[in-house]
């Protein structure tokens, strides 16, 4: 079966209560970092939210194409990118979601968790990688300038500029980055996750986990909730794995249950 008449995948908006709906963005654009050229969604929309201090900002992530923003201080508010995913090979499985905060400076951060089916041997990021969560502490500037930025990290190799795009994720166990590192597995493609609470900007969850800036983990709240996990004044440092994260505890020398109920 077929189906007729349905709207093409982006981003719509109504100003008549949802009788009508007209399309703001396709998912795409004429020019897509990393590699230049047009890109389009082959998905959709996956993610939208508004400048926690602007409410006229506007970010989105669609599949396949990172995250993008209309501000009409930059490009007139045209959706123009400004994160792209590290899994530019996986085509319709590669997620990119994000979540917003203010920072007491009043500057916008951004957490983006980035991820596809798994990464594939011998193609290095951004062509594949496995999940992991980048951030950025002073979104509110140029579209291009915060793409150099991450091109400056991957695949330039450079550690990250004052305010920009950071990888927060490592692949060395015992790292506290290794709380994020493939974190949804192969299954980014459809169940990738972050949030951040509000006036919590310090404080992220991804997934099953609840992370504080320096990625050690607290309790998730109900429903889903796990034996709480202690953080002692000399805690030594373990490192524990359920079956849908990994991550590095700060936890007390007595055993602490791990398992989630």
């Amino acid at each position: 079966m077929i189906a007729a008449n349905l709207a093409a995948p982006g981003l719509y908006k109504t100003t008549d209560s949802g009788e009508t709906f007209t399309q703001i963005w396709n998912g795409g654009g004429n020019s897509c970092a990393p590699f230049g050229g047009p890109c389009i969604t082959s998905w959709g929309i996956d993610r939208i939210q508004m400048d926690p201090d602007d409410p006229a900002i506007i970010y989105a992530a669609a599949t396949d194409v990172g995250i993008w923003r209309s501000w009409q201080a930059d490009n007139g508010g045209a959706f123009t990118q400004i994160f792209f995913s590290q899994n530019q090979a996986n085509v319709g499985s590669d997620r990119t979601d994000f979540a917003l905060t203010k920072l007491p400076s009043g500057k916008t951060r951004i957490y983006a968790a980035t991820g596809a089916t798994g990464a594939f041997a011998g193609f290095p990021a951004p062509e594949t990688a496995p999940s992991q969560v980048w951030r950025i502490d002073d979104a509110k500037r140029p579209a291009a300038t915060l793409i150099a930025e991450e091109t400056l990290v991957v695949p330039g190799g450079q550690p990250p500029a004052p305010g920009g795009w950071k990888n927060l994720t490592s692949s060395v166990v015992g790292d506290p980055g290794y709380a994020t590192y493939n974190f949804c597995t192969g299954q980014c493609w459809y169940d990738i996750g972050v949030y951040t609470p509000a006036n919590r900007p310090t404080r992220l969850s991804s997934l099953d986990l609840i992370l504080t800036e320096r990625l050690t983990v607290s309790p998730m709240p109900a429903p889903f909730s796990a034996p709480p996990l202690l953080v002692s004044p000399t805690p030594t440092t373990t490192t524990s794995r359920s079956l849908t994260s990994r991550s590095t505890h700060k936890r007390p020398i007595q055993p602490v249950p791990t398992t989630c109920r």
